[in-house]
């Protein structure tokens, strides 16, 4: 099904950001409202187009419009990558949200994949604007571990014969305030130092907020992480509405080749349109 799609770039304070705009199907009366894509982390992102491509287009088909933006130094918006900082992308966010409010005015939800969902979480603590309903894929809880493991990048080029720094090389340059490449990616301190410090435990959103956490898992255990089953426990102790779900599939943003899960994009979809 073709779904109908403006490509454009919004201005912001950083640079113009990429845009696109999935328009709701069917008669404006029956929009549901609008959804923020917010995409992961460095080659991530890369991997993961098509699988927010093909959710996109299902959501547009159930009547939902749906903006994804490039955030700065990332994919075709303004800016290097290296220069890149926490508070530019959390900036890039209300900027995404005001085109929304302005251009749409409908109930607007957000939609995290891996650190974007991170990054959501943060730029919310701090906003005003109402959200409808939280879409976590698979997201990172703890910033720190999740540069570890981006760190382990430089390892395994190594191994590979490249010339790379050492883990510790680079934990040095860092401490000295000075930006960092890895795996291809030139990385701000700013970013790094700012990243660490970010723990989704200390980014529950307001009590009666509703989240749609979808997991992905290899195996058919039926249950999700140990970790992660505590922190939303936590939310819902806290007032929100979590609703959680086991996906059997691949990692589809850190393969090799492109991949998709039907599964999940189904399963989201589902869980949107369910009230």
């Amino acid at each position: 099904m073709n779904h109908k799609r403006d490509v454009f770039f919004i201005p912001s304070k950083s640079g113009d950001l990429f845009a696109v705009y999935y328009h709701p199907s069917g008669q404006t009366s029956f929009a549901r409202g609008d959804i923020l894509y917010i995409h992961p982390f460095a080659d991530e992102m890369n991997k993961s187009r098509r699988m927010a491509a093909l959710q996109a287009g299902l959501f547009s088909q159930k009547g939902f419009g749906i903006l994804q933006i490039d955030l700065f130094g990332c994919g075709d918006s303004k800016g290097e990558f290296g220069d890149a900082t926490w508070d530019i992308w959390k900036d890039n966010i209300n900027t995404a949200i005001e085109w929304l409010i302005v251009k749409k005015g409908k109930k607007i939800s957000l939609w995290g994949l891996r650190l974007g969902a991170l990054l959501m979480m943060d730029f919310v603590k701090n906003s005003r604007v109402p959200i409808e309903k939280y879409i976590f894929w698979q997201p990172v809880l703890n910033g720190k571990m999740a540069m570890h493991q981006f760190f382990r990048l430089a390892l395994a080029s190594q191994i590979m014969g490249r010339d790379q720094e050492s883990s510790k090389e680079i934990r040095e340059k860092l401490s000295r305030e000075q930006n960092v490449e890895i795996g291809g990616y030139e990385l701000n301190h700013e970013l790094v130092n700012m990243i660490e410090r970010i723990n989704m435990a200390d980014l529950c959103p307001l009590p009666g907020s509703r989240i749609i956490w979808k997991e992905i898992s290899f195996n058919d255990s039926g249950n999700i992480a140990p970790g992660t089953s505590k922190l939303v426990e936590n939310f819902k102790q806290k007032g929100c509405i979590v609703e959680t779900e086991l996906v059997k599939g691949n990692s589809f943003w850190n393969t090799i080749e492109i991949a998709i899960l039907p599964e999940l994009i189904q399963s989201t979809t589902n869980s949107m349109i369910s009230d």
